[in-house]
């Protein structure tokens, strides 16, 4: 799939992950990571340049230079669930010398893509066994068009509809095909990688008006990759 503006986007519906260490997973986009859940705040990622300033007295003027940088700091604040996979791997993390894979989702998808391939034994078309969707689907089908078995093309994409509309048999067979067809699902957020080191992983109880909270500061020691959603 191509991949997609989909504007500004709202924070809420965005997830961290806490990987591998980096050097265990030097791949971080095919690393393994774990759903940090309750999430209040994820904070701000990015480069930072250090200014260099140089004042010449012979005209008065300060100039001003692009020095060094750095990928910044990213302070996690959350509410503390002792049983949640992803803190209690950043807690025993914070006692590494090394960085983690990190990974963090945008809420930016555009829904969720129907990604159809033929099964290897045969060279015929995937059939749809049941596709109902009241918003109707790319591609020019209608909702009359796929609600009935309806063959489309082998590798064909069906893109943007709404997931909460739409049932589709995951294991497709029928007269032509030769075997069970490959369905996936597949819509690709934004996504944010790099590698970190956790300095802090802190929790509070600070009143009887609010739930035991988390904050966890790490220190982004690697470069930043980012994949664009699709």
């Amino acid at each position: 799939m191509t991949a997609w503006n989909p504007g500004i986007t709202p924070v809420p519906g965005s997830s961290f992950g806490f990987g591998s260490s980096v050097v265990a997973a030097p791949d971080e986009v095919a690393d393994t990571y774990l759903f940090t859940s309750e999430i209040t705040k994820i904070g701000a990622w990015g480069k930072k340049f250090n200014l260099i300033k140089f004042t010449s007295i012979t005209n008065r003027r300060t100039r001003k230079f692009k020095g060094t940088y750095d990928n910044g700091s990213l302070p996690l604040a959350f509410g503390y669930d002792v049983g949640d996979p992803g803190q209690a791997a950043m807690l025993a993390a914070q006692n590494s010398d090394l960085n983690f894979n990190i990974r963090i989702l945008l809420n930016d998808s555009q829904g969720i893509s129907l990604d159809i391939t033929t099964n290897a034994t045969t060279a015929a078309a995937s059939k749809v066994l049941h596709f109902a969707s009241t918003t109707g689907v790319a591609l020019g089908m209608g909702v009359a068009d796929v609600t009935a078995p309806t063959v489309i093309p082998a590798g064909a994409i069906v893109e943007s509809f709404d997931a909460s509309t739409v049932t589709l048999n995951k294991a497709v067979t029928g007269a032509g095909v030769g075997g069970t067809d490959d369905i996936k699902f597949t819509s690709n957020p934004t996504a944010f990688y790099f590698g970190a080191k956790v300095m802090s992983f802190e929790c509070a109880a600070e009143s009887d008006a609010t739930v035991v909270t988390g904050a966890a500061q790490l220190e982004i020691d690697t470069e930043i990759l980012q994949i664009p959603a699709s």
